[in-house]
């Protein structure tokens, strides 16, 4: 009996590829990764500042379910309403993220915008744990 060489795919035929996240069975599974993520709490301060000295002090607080504070988690600062970034904070042992907008932010226009309008905390999420957000705002004082 003779042997006939494996058949060449058609010009233009390509492999199908399995969809994006799909592992085999014989691809090891991280043992690491969470298998379910865990919900999170984000609580935004409102805060005093000075209108004519451009300074005032954001306070964000992330918790876990348990009331937990999630330690060295990264917190984005943004004007409420649009996507103007004030800047960001790690969080410290407490779950608790400050932010000295005096010593970062030098646009008067940009808070004078977040003075009226306030601004959001957000908590982008990570492996282990959901996003989340939260708004608050400023009590200006002259």
């Amino acid at each position: 009996m003779e042997s006939r060489p494996a058949a060449r795919p058609a010009p233009g035929y390509y492999q199908p590829q399995p969809p994006p996240g799909y592992y085999s069975p014989q691809q090891p599974v991280d043992p690491e990764a969470p298998k379910i993520k865990r919900t999170t709490f984000l609580e935004a301060n409102t805060v005093k500042g000075s209108a004519l000295q451009g300074k005032a002090k954001v306070e964000a607080i992330l918790t876990d379910e348990d009331g937990q504070g999630l330690p060295n988690q990264l917190i984005h600062l943004y004007v409420a309403g649009g996507s103007q970034e004030l800047g960001s904070a790690r969080t410290n042992d407490q779950g608790k993220a400050t932010f000295d907008t005096g010593s970062h932010i030098s646009d008067s226009q940009l808070m004078a915008t977040a003075a009226l309008s306030g601004y959001v905390a957000e908590f982008k999420g990570s492996r282990t744990y959901y996003s989340c957000e939260a708004k608050g705002s400023f009590s200006v004082s002259l």
